[in-house]
């Protein structure tokens, strides 16, 4: 049995139900969670490397990997400092489930939460990455996965500072990586 998806963010209050599902049903009920805190069970989707076992990558192994890049800034004073990673993180798992339910072998990697905001740096808590970093964050998972033998790279960017331009010419010099970058901002 299963429970079907929560939303990423979402934190279920005591009382809440929600639809379940047995192997190979559509829908079969609905469980009450009983504490904000409980676990919710549910099997690892196998596109999100955050949640997939070695035993589905080694099985399916991805072609293409998918890198979420964003950025902690103030969003002025009503949004949360995470706004650009959760939106690459929420933009980069519904688009590998799409691809995955069409037959991709995707993954999406885990998101990198800081970009270049230089100019932001007298706002708490903004962290960013010189374009040196960026580069050498970026040249690490480009050599990693040319090492297991994935050739493709989407880097789904978030934030409007982060220019990867540069980046991407030099590390698809220097490994035969395919990067593509997808800007959403």
């Amino acid at each position: 049995e299963t429970i079907d998806r929560v939303p990423l963010l979402a934190r279920p209050a005591a009382g809440s139900v929600y639809p379940v599902r047995t192997a190979g049903q559509a829908s079969s009920g609905t469980r009450t969670v009983h504490s904000p805190l409980e676990v919710l069970p549910m099997s690892p989707r196998p596109y999100l490397v955050l949640e997939a076992n070695h035993r589905q990558l080694t099985e399916s192994p991805p072609l293409v990997a998918v890198l979420p890049w964003g950025a902690t800034e103030a969003h002025n004073r009503h949004l949360p400092y995470g706004t650009d990673v959760i939106e690459a993180t929420l933009f980069a798992e519904r688009a590998a489930a799409l691809a995955f339910e069409r037959g991709a072998k995707v993954a999406v990697l885990p998101t990198i939460p800081y970009g270049n905001d230089e100019q932001q740096l007298d706002q708490a808590c903004t962290i960013s990455f010189t374009t040196a970093t960026a580069l050498a964050v970026l040249r690490d998972v480009a050599r990693s996965l040319m090492r297991q033998g994935i050739d493709r790279l989407v880097i789904l960017n978030a934030h409007g500072g982060n220019q990867f331009q540069p980046l991407v010419r030099d590390v698809q010099s220097e490994f035969g990586l395919l990067v593509v970058v997808a800007n959403f901002y």
